[in-house]
C-alpha cells in the first residue's frame, strides 16, 4: 500500500532504501534520512510532491533533469546520487542525495552575525560551488541559508542545486519540455524561490540567468555579516515588494567591512542587470582581495545610477579595484597565473564587429585602454580607477608609447597622441583611412592605410611631421597590415595577405629600412610580441602563443592555444586581444554567444523557434514566408556565409561557399535570389546569388565599402549603403534599372537601414539628421520630401505586406508599429526585445545584438535574440602571469 509522503514512519521501505527519520519539509518535497541497503550508507531522500508522483510524464521529465544534476561533482555541492522512480507507483518517487551532517547556515545566522573571516570563508566556498554549476549550465535559483550546510570540518555544502529548475521543468507539458537545465529559463509569469533571496527578475516572473544566483549570493552574504535579511516584510508580498523597490540597510554592515567586500555586496545586489556582476567569480575575487584592504568608505556602484559619462567609471569599479589590489600587493610567484573576468560597461562596444583594434595594453602592463562611443576609457592598475580620456571622441585603434606614458589613436582622419596622465590630445599627422599603428623604441610610429589611393605602410616621427610611405601596396593582399614593433625598434611583425581568405594569411617580419620581409608562421590576425618569447595571434578562431626568438626573428616551437574562442573579425583579420610587452598581462574577449531565431506574436508571446541556435547575424523572411535567409558566423574563419532555412522542416541549405565574408541584404521579389555583399578583390561590393546556391554575380562594384540593402518590388530599383571612414559614416545610394547610382539624399547626415515598400513607390530609411536615429518614409523616384514616422528614436524599419503599417525598433528594445494610413497618429509600442542596446542603431555592417522581420500579415515576428545565459562577450578576460601557465 502506498505511504503518505507527509508522514513516513521510521522503518518504512522505499525500494532499496529504509527510512530512518524525517529531516525537513518544504515546497519542493519532504526530506528523510534513509539507509541505502545495497551500499550500506546513509543518504538523504527528497520525496516528490504527490502530484508529481501521480504523473508519469512529469516523473519522466524530472528523471532527465535529475541525470544532469547528478553529473555535478564538486566538493562544495551536495552530490545527487540518483532518482528512485518505481515503475509500479507503489511508493513515492524520490531524489537520492548525499547526506550532509552539520547545521545549516540559517541555524548559524540565528545565533548572530558571523565574523568577517568566517563569513568570507563560507561565502568563498559558496561562490566556488555556484561558479562550477554555472560553468556546467545549471542555475540554482533557490539559494538561501537553509540550503547551505556547514559540516563540522569547515566544508560548506550547497544543497538542491538546480532542483528548483528541474521541478519547474518537469511540471511543464508543452513541446518545449525536451530542453534541459542548461538552456532553460523561467517562463514569464512563473515565480520560484524563497522571497527574501529572490532576484527582482524572479519576483517579476521574467527570464532568469546566472545573475539571479549572484543576487541571491549577495543577499546571503549580507545576512551573514549583519544577522538580518537584506529584504524583509510582514508578508511574502511585502518582502517581494522590498526586493523590487527597497535598498538593503547598508548601515547595518559592520564598520570594519573592507571596501571591496562592500563593493561585492553592492554589485551583487544591483537591481539593474547591466550593473550587476555577471560572474560569481568576480565576487569571489573581491572577497579574497578585500581581506588585504583597509576598511572605510565603499563605492556606491550599485546604489547610484550614473549618467552616460560617469557610467564608464562606475560599472565594474569593484572588479577594477580588485585588479589594482592584486598589482599593489607583493607580486605572486612567477609560476602563479591569475585569471578573472573584467565586466564592461554597456557603452564599451567590444561585442560589435571590429575593423580596428578595440583595446590596447601598455607595455608595462599598468594600463588597459578600450574603445567606446564616447572616447577611450583608460584603466590604471596603480589606482584601480577607470576614466574617460578627455579629447578622444571618435577614437579607434589605440596603441601606447614604448615607455607607457602616452596613448596614440586615430580620430577624424588624423593620428593623435594624448598623455596617459591627462591633458589635451595633440595632432601627429593627417591619417585618412588608417586602421592600425605601432610605436617603436626609436620613437617612430608605423601605421597602415587600407583604403583610398595611399594603401600601404607609412612611417612618421612620434613628435609629428610629414608621413612617408615605407611600403606601398599595389593591392590589399600585399599590405603590411596591423604592424607591431619588435623590441629592437627596427623590425616589426605584420599580417601578409590582408583582404585574402583566411587560411592564406601569414605572420611576417619586416624591417623599417626596407629589407625584404620574412614570414614566420601561418596566422589569421594581427600579432603582438611578448617578452615571454611569444608571438600572440589568432589561428583558426583560437588565440595562440607561438614561441618566438626576437633576436633571430624565427619561430622556436609549436603554437600553444590560449583561448579557443577569441572574439575576432576574420574578413579584416583583427582580434579583440592585447598583450603587454613585458609579458605580464594578456587581455581578450570571447567570441559571441549563439543566437536564437524565434517566433512571437504582436504581444511578444514566444511561439517557438525556427531552428537550432547558431551564430546568426541577419535574418530575413522570404516573400512567401516559407524560408528564412541568414548569414551565419564561422568561429574558424571569423566571417559569415549565407544559408537558407526551411521554416517547415528547420533544414538549412548553404548558399555561398568560401567567401571572405557576406552581409545579407534582401530577397528578390520572386524569392529566387538573394541580394548580399561580399569582399572579392577588395572591400565589399554588392552581389546577387540564387537562393538555392550558385555563382554570385556582381551588381555594384565601386571603390570603398558597398553594402546591399534592398530591391524595390516591381520597379527593380536597388538600394545600397556606402560606408566610409573609421567611424563608419554612411550614405544610401539608389540605382534605377539600367541607370547610374545617385544619392538618396544629398546631406551631411548619415542614412542607412533602407527598405522599399511592398508597392515599390516608397522607401523607409534611418537618418541621424535630427541628432538621433529616426525612421523616415519618402517617395524616392520623384525625390519627395521625407516624412519622419518615429518618435524619440528608431531604426530597422520593416513593412507589413500591404504597406499600411511600418514596424521599427527603438534603442531601448521596444518594437513599435506605425499606422501609415492615418496621418498624425503616434507610433504604438508592441513589446520589448531583450538585449537591444543604443549601439544597435548606427552599426551596419556590424553585428547587432538583436534584429527582426515580420510576416506579410503583420501578426508574427521573427526575432534574433541571445541564447541564455546572456551574451558576455563584451567582458574582458584578464590573465596575469599568463605565460607561466604554458609551462
Amino acid at each position: 500500500m502506498r505511504q503518505n509522503p507527509m508522514n513516513l514512519a521510521p522503518g518504512t521501505e522505499l525500494g532499496s532504501y529504509e527510512i530512518l527519520s524525517a529531516i525537513g519539509a518544504g515546497g519542493m518535497g519532504e526530506v528523510y534520512r534513509a539507509r541505502d541497503r545495497r551500499l550500506n550508507r546513509s543518504v538523504a531522500l527528497k520525496l516528490l510532491p504527490p502530484d508529481f508522483a501521480a504523473d508519469a510524464g512529469r516523473r519522466a521529465r524530472f528523471t532527465r533533469e535529475a541525470h544532469l544534476l547528478a553529473s555535478l561533482n564538486h566538493p562544495n555541492i551536495a552530490q545527487v546520487y540518483g532518482f528512485e522512480d518505481p515503475a509500479t507507483g507503489d511508493h513515492p518517487a524520490a531524489l537520492v542525495m548525499e547526506l550532509v551532517e552539520g547545521e545549516t547556515l540559517a541555524d548559524r545566522i540565528a545565533s548572530g552575525p558571523l565574523s568577517m573571516d568566517d563569513a568570507r570563508a563560507i561565502a568563498t566556498q559558496i561562490a566556488d560551488a555556484i561558479a562550477y554549476a554555472h560553468a556546467h549550465g545549471v542555475i540554482h535559483r533557490d539559494l538561501k541559508p537553509a540550503n547551505i550546510k556547514l559540516r563540522p570540518d569547515g566544508t560548506v555544502k550547497v544543497l538542491d542545486f538546480g532542483l528548483a529548475k528541474a521541478m519547474e521543468k518537469a511540471a511543464r507539458t508543452d513541446a518545449e519540455d525536451l530542453a534541459t537545465v542548461v538552456h532553460a529559463h523561467t517562463e514569464p509569469g512563473v515565480v520560484l524561490g524563497t522571497a527574501a533571496y529572490m532576484s527582482p527578475e524572479q519576483v517579476r516572473g521574467l527570464q532568469v540567468d546566472q545573475r539571479s544566483d549572484v543576487w541571491s549570493f549577495g543577499a546571503v552574504l549580507f545576512e551573514m555579516l549583519t544577522g538580518r535579511q537584506a529584504f524583509s516584510g510582514q508578508s511574502t508580498s511585502d518582502v517581494m515588494a522590498a526586493v523590487v523597490r527597497d535598498e538593503p540597510h547598508w548601515d547595518a554592515l559592520p564598520l570594519a567591512t573592507p571596501p571591496l567586500v562592500r563593493a561585492a555586496l553592492e554589485l551583487c545586489l544591483a537591481r539593474d542587470l547591466r550593473y550587476r556582476l555577471r560572474d560569481i567569480g568576480d565576487a569571489s575575487l573581491l572577497l579574497a582581495t578585500g581581506a588585504d584592504t583597509p576598511s572605510g568608505g565603499a563605492p556606491a556602484a550599485a546604489r547610484s545610477r550614473p549618467g552616460a559619462a560617469t557610467l564608464l567609471l562606475a560599472v565594474g569599479v569593484a572588479a577594477l579595484a580588485a585588479l589594482a589590489a592584486l598589482w599593489m600587493r607583493p607580486a605572486p610567484p612567477a609560476d602563479t597565473p591569475i585569471r578573472f573576468t573584467l565586466p564592461q560597461s554597456p557603452a564599451v562596444s567590444l561585442n560589435q564587429q571590429i575593423i580596428t583594434s578595440p583595446l590596447a595594453v601598455s607595455p608595462d602592463g599598468q594600463h588597459i585602454a578600450t574603445v567606446t562611443p564616447e572616447g577611450l576609457v583608460l584603466w590604471t592598475a596603480d589606482t584601480g580607477v577607470s576614466r574617460l580620456v578627455s579629447d578622444t571622441a571618435g577614437a579607434v585603434a589605440p596603441f601606447f608609447s614604448p615607455d607607457s606614458t602616452d596613448l596614440a589613436f586615430f580620430a577624424r582622419d588624423e593620428l593623435r597622441r594624448v598623455a596617459v596622465a591627462g591633458g589635451p590630445a595633440h595632432l601627429i599627422a593627417p591619417a585618412a583611412n588608417a586602421n592600425a599603428g605601432t610605436w617603436g623604441s626609436n620613437n617612430t610610429i608605423l601605421f597602415t592605410r587600407w583604403l583610398g589611393a595611399d594603401i600601404g605602410l607609412w612611417e612618421i616621427p612620434a613628435q609629428g611631421g610629414t608621413p612617408r610611405a615605407l611600403v606601398r601596396a599595389p593591392s590589399l593582399t600585399e599590405l603590411h597590415a596591423f604592424p607591431s614593433f619588435l623590441p629592437d625598434g627596427r623590425h616589426y611583425v605584420f599580417v601578409q595577405g590582408f583582404g585574402s581568405h583566411v587560411g592564406k594569411r601569414q605572420i611576417c617580419v619586416g624591417r623599417v629600412d626596407g629589407e625584404a620581409p620574412a614570414c614566420v608562421a601561418d596566422g589569421d590576425s594581427n600579432a603582438a610580441y611578448s617578452a615571454t618569447g611569444h608571438l600572440v595571434f589568432v589561428r583558426g578562431g583560437a588565440l595562440v602563443a607561438l614561441p618566438f626568438d626576437a633576436e633571430r626573428r624565427q619561430a622556436s616551437g609549436a603554437p600553444i592555444t590560449l583561448a579557443p574562442n577569441i572574439r575576432w573579425f576574420g574578413p579584416v583579420g583583427v582580434g579583440a586581444f592585447a598583450v603587454s610587452a613585458n609579458g605580464r598581462l594578456l587581455v581578450h574577449s570571447l567570441s559571441a554567444a549563439p543566437r536564437r531565431l524565434q517566433w512571437t506574436d504582436r504581444a511578444g508571446t514566444r511561439l517557438g523557434d525556427v531552428a537550432e541556435p547558431r551564430l546568426y547575424n541577419q535574418a530575413l523572411l522570404s516573400p512567401d514566408g516559407s524560408r528564412v535567409a541568414v548569414d551565419i558566423w564561422s568561429a574558424e574563419t571569423g566571417g559569415r556565409e549565407l544559408w537558407v532555412i526551411d521554416v517547415a522542416s528547420s533544414d538549412l541549405r548553404r548558399v555561398t561557399f568560401d567567401t571572405i565574408d557576406t552581409f545579407l541584404g534582401a530577397w528578390s521579389e520572386d524569392g529566387q535570389s538573394l541580394l548580399f555583399s561580399t569582399p572579392a578583390a577588395g572591400p565589399p561590393d554588392v552581389y546577387e546569388v540564387p537562393a538555392n546556391g550558385g555563382r554570385p554575380r556582381p551588381l555594384v562594384v565601386r571603390p570603398g565599402v558597398q553594402l546591399a540593402q534592398d530591391r524595390s518590388p516591381g520597379t527593380g530599383w536597388l538600394a545600397y549603403l556606402e560606408v566610409f571612414g573609421n567611424r563608419d559614416s554612411r550614405r544610401l545610394w539608389l540605382v534605377p534599372p539600367g541607370g547610374e547610382p545617385r544619392l538618396l539624399r544629398n546631406t551631411t547626415a548619415d542614412t542607412w537601414d533602407a527598405r522599399f515598400s511592398p508597392d515599390g513607390r516608397l522607401i523607409a530609411f534611418v537618418s541621424n539628421e535630427s541628432g538621433t536615429p529616426e525612421v523616415y518614409v519618402m517617395a524616392f523616384a520623384e525625390g519627395g520630401t521625407p516624412r519622419r514616422v518615429s518618435r524619440g528614436n528608431g531604426f530597422l524599419p520593416r513593412w507589413r505586406g500591404d504597406g499600411r503599417e511600418l514596424f521599427y525598433l527603438r534603442t531601448d528594445g521596444t518594437l513599435m508599429a506605425v499606422d501609415l494610413a492615418r496621418e498624425g497618429v503616434d507610433p504604438q509600442p508592441l513589446f520589448r526585445i531583450d538585449g537591444v542596446t543604443a549601439e544597435d542603431a548606427p552599426t551596419p555592417p556590424r553585428e547587432r545584438t538583436a534584429t527582426f522581420d515580420v510576416t506579410r500579415d503583420g501578426q508574427r515576428f521573427l526575432l534574433r535574440t541571445v541564447v541564455p545565459p546572456s551574451d558576455r562577450s563584451d567582458d574582458l578576460r584578464v590573465w596575469v602571469n599568463w605565460a607561466s601557465a604554458l609551462r
